[in-house]
Order: C-alpha cells, then structure tokens, then sequence
C-alpha cells in the first residue's frame, strides 16, 4: 500500500507544476484534454470507492456495473473547472479510496467480483485500479 501512497503523492506534486493553459489544450473535439483525462481519474476514483465499500458489505460475490465515462466527463465539465480544483478534488478522492484500501484489503482480499460474467477478487480490482490510475497519468505527463 506504500507504493499507492507515493503513486499518488509523487503525481500530485507533479501534476500541481503543470500549466493551465496545456492541460485544457484539446487536439481533438472527440478526445480528452489532460484536464479532462483526470477529471475522468476522479470519476473512476469515485466509483471504485463505492465498489470498495460495498463489496465488504456482502458475502455475495460483488457485480461490478460499469458507467458511461464520457458522459460522466461531460456533465461534470472539468474542461469548464480549473486545473487546481480538478487537482485538489482527484488528490483528496485518492487518499480516501487509499485509506479504504489500507484499512480492508488484507482481510477482504479474495472477496469475489465479477466483471462481465467473469469472477476476480478484490484484490484484482484495487490492483486493476491503479494500473488504470498509471496509465492514465502517463497519458498527462507525455
């Protein structure tokens, strides 16, 4: 849980010395801007915590139900927000999905979930979150 941790703090202070005026830059109407892509971030944060709390409330194997994630990104209009409040916002959402993590893991972590018909555990979904996480940072920081 260490590595999450400095992922998450080592981005920030990266992602904090970025320019405004770059990361709203849209090449295309049909892609992301960098604001975008982790005002998309903040979403996944937000329904991954939800998942994460939720699976340990059963004994059930946990269904994960997927979200229209342009959607999301446009009703949200982080291109319209500015970079030091999607910033803030991704930061303060991924310390509490880490502390989430950090305190039901170890004991919830062969808990099942299933993703499209196809059962992982809980463990899977926190791993597949941040590698989700990374590539999406990679995206902002080429």
């Amino acid at each position: 849980m260490v590595a999450y941790f400095a992922l998450v703090n080592d981005a920030y202070d990266r992602l904090k010395k970025l320019d405004e005026s770059k990361v709203s830059l849209k090449l295309d109407d049909k892609k992301w801007s960098k604001k975008e892509i982790l005002g998309h971030l903040c979403d996944s944060c937000i329904n991954n915590y939800y998942r994460f709390m939720h699976l340990q409330q059963s004994d059930k194997p946990y269904e994960i139900t997927t979200y229209d994630q342009d959607k999301w990104v446009n009703v949200r209009g982080y291109q319209n927000q500015s970079w030091a409040e999607t910033l803030n916002l991704w930061y303060s959402l991924n310390l509490s999905l880490l502390n989430v993590l950090d305190n039901s893991l170890d004991e919830h972590a062969d808990h099942p979930v299933i993703i499209n018909k196809e059962t992982y555990t809980y463990q899977y979904l926190a791993e597949d979150y941040f590698d989700h996480l990374q590539h999406h940072l990679n995206q902002i920081f080429s």
